[in-house]
């Protein structure tokens, strides 16, 4: 009897320590998709402090027409 309490006790804290590792791994995947955005002259006045407060972490921006 005292062997299967041992051994529940070791499934509870494995279960626990898998548990802790699925949220990690679902922190560093979220972490490793940034979100950004693709502006040009088509979009003037940009409100960049709502853009970052909306997630967004970087921007394409058009900077040249042509060559």
């Amino acid at each position: 009897m005292v062997q299967i309490q041992i051994c529940l006790g070791c499934l509870q804290l494995k279960m626990k320590l898998l548990s802790a590792i699925t949220l990690a791994l679902a922190a560093v995947t979220a972490s490793a998709a940034p979100q950004g955005i693709d502006v040009s002259g088509y979009q003037p006045g940009i409100n960049w402090s709502t853009v970052k407060a909306n997630g967004v972490e970087f921007a394409y921006i058009k900077a040249t027409e042509g060559t």
